[in-house]
């Protein structure tokens, strides 16, 4: 990056980096803002949009597994945690060559992972 603000100076290095970081940026920011308004719609048992840790939802995780190691398909999940104690989220995103598969929410990483590999699923047309 110092030779790249050599040679084009601080707004050249901006647009680079605006370039590089914007979906990491855009990502981040609809994440926390699903996650304050989860946080917001909270009632007496908790949140009413996030997954809850079960064992049904070991099962989409190992699916979207298996069918992308049945391609040799690498896929990358992106994991943020918002908020501490028990007050906290957690959202996953799966992305297969930059393309968004699904994205989950839960009170634990799990849980946030098995929601998303069950939307992964849906709009891969796998599952009902």
């Amino acid at each position: 990056m110092g030779g790249l603000y050599l040679e084009r100076g601080f707004d050249g290095l901006t647009d680079w980096m605006l370039q590089l970081f914007r979906p990491y940026i855009i990502t981040a920011y609809t994440l926390q803002r699903e996650a304050h308004t989860a946080l917001a719609r909270r009632g007496p048992s908790g949140p009413v949009s996030v997954a809850s840790n079960s064992n049904a939802n070991i099962q989409y995780t190992a699916l979207f597994n298996q069918h992308f190691q049945s391609q040799s398909r690498n896929y990358i999940h992106r994991k943020i945690r918002s908020g501490t104690g028990n007050g906290s989220l957690w959202y996953v995103t799966l992305q297969v060559n930059g393309q968004l598969y699904g994205s989950g929410a839960g009170t634990t990483l799990k849980a946030a992972r098995s929601e998303a590999a069950r939307q992964g699923l849906l709009s891969l047309g796998l599952i009902h």
